[in-house]
């Protein structure tokens, strides 16, 4: 069995040891799973790439647990951290590596 962390299979647990949490508490759970999947969408999105090529790019899982960080910490829809970007440096610095430009 291939435990490689891909982009389509991070999981709940690996999110909550992102996050710090102690994988017996379950309260949040649903909370970090729509952080998750917001995070999928907002990639996909984003860089305009595919699953399967987001899957072969191992940096991208590191941006898929911030937004999911973020999402859990923040609770709210304000993404930016300054007024001049919308979206924190480093996760843009990752994610634009990888955009497909138009």
């Amino acid at each position: 069995m291939n435990d490689t962390v891909k982009f389509s299979n991070i999981t709940i647990s690996l999110c909550k040891q992102h996050l710090n949490i102690e994988e017996e508490f379950v309260d949040d759970d649903n909370l970090i799973e729509v952080g998750l999947m917001y995070s999928r969408d907002y990639i996909l999105n984003y860089t305009g790439l595919t699953v399967e090529e987001l899957d072969n790019i191992p940096s991208i899982n590191i941006a898929v647990l911030m937004i999911v960080s973020d999402s859990y910490n923040r609770r709210s829809s304000a993404f930016g951290y300054d007024n001049n970007n919308k979206i924190n440096f480093m996760l843009k610095s990752i994610l634009d590596m990888h955009k497909r430009w138009l």
